[in-house]
């Protein structure tokens, strides 16, 4: 987790989201619940200053499992007053544009564009 964060403080993000990841992985193995939970949650602020939506939504969904699974309840409405707006808000932005681009590849079908 360490490396981790000194990679994130560093500007590398690839390397700090791999020893994120790395960090989960052994804390699970090891059956130590918070600190999967603290990984989780320090790669989902990683992926949030990187704007990495797709990324921090899954980083995120998994930290608050960890932290009901631990028993901390407080934890997961910390990190749902930070980030559940900002992630909402990604999510139907991004179903918007995907939304639009249906509809414009279908209008180029129909036009005999594509």
């Amino acid at each position: 987790l360490l490396l981790a964060e000194l990679d994130f403080f560093h500007g590398d993000k690839e390397k700090a989201i791999s020893h994120y990841d790395e960090a989960i992985d052994l804390a699970l193995a090891n059956k130590n619940i918070l600190e999967g939970a603290l990984a989780c949650h320090r790669a989902l602020v990683c992926c949030v200053e990187t704007i990495d939506m797709d990324a921090a939504s899954q980083y995120y969904t998994r930290a608050c499992q960890l932290y009901r699974d631990w028993g901390g309840a407080a934890l997961v409405c910390h990190l749902s007053t930070l980030y559940a707006d900002q992630l909402s808000a990604f999510s139907k932005l991004n179903g918007s544009i995907s939304r639009k681009n249906k509809i414009r590849k279908r209008r180029e079908k129909l036009l005999g564009r594509s």
